[in-house]
């Protein structure tokens, strides 16, 4: 009888060495969908940061939350549609719009400016990152 090469028994020791690991411990791997944050809490979310980051009197709190709000619920409903990529990201482009001009007729204009400056960046900072992905 021949005696196995060593790539061979290589191969099925690996082999067996991942059989035998088990990372679930026994139970079945769950794959949990991932769930949306509700329309208040993103709105919440995006107030805070927007008071914070742009140093803006909490009296503004209220206006820019509901605004957000509006918005936010709006994009929920473009979400769960059955529409086209397209017609889902000329809707979230649309609400981005319309959101910001009504932020702008609430918001301190130096504020509202750096507001528009910090969402380009983030803008440029995906842009560059999808085009590093996709290299």
């Amino acid at each position: 009888m021949k005696k196995p090469s060593f790539l061979y028994i290589l191969f099925v020791s690996g082999f067996l060495w991942l059989a035998g690991t088990n990372t679930t411990n026994g139970q079945e791997a769950k794959i949990l969908p991932k769930q949306r944050t509700t329309p208040e809490r993103a709105a919440e979310g995006q107030t805070k940061w927007m008071i914070n980051s742009l140093h803006l009197d909490q009296k503004l709190f209220e206006d820019i939350y509901r605004i957000n709000l509006k918005y936010q619920m709006i994009s929920d409903s473009v979400h769960v549609t059955d529409a086209f990529i397209t017609a889902k990201q000329e809707a979230y482009v649309q609400c981005t719009q319309n959101r910001n001009e009504e932020l702008k007729k609430v918001m301190p204009p130096d504020a509202f400016d750096k507001l528009m400056s910090l969402m380009e960046a983030e803008k440029e900072k995906a842009a560059a990152f999808r085009a590093s992905v996709q290299k």
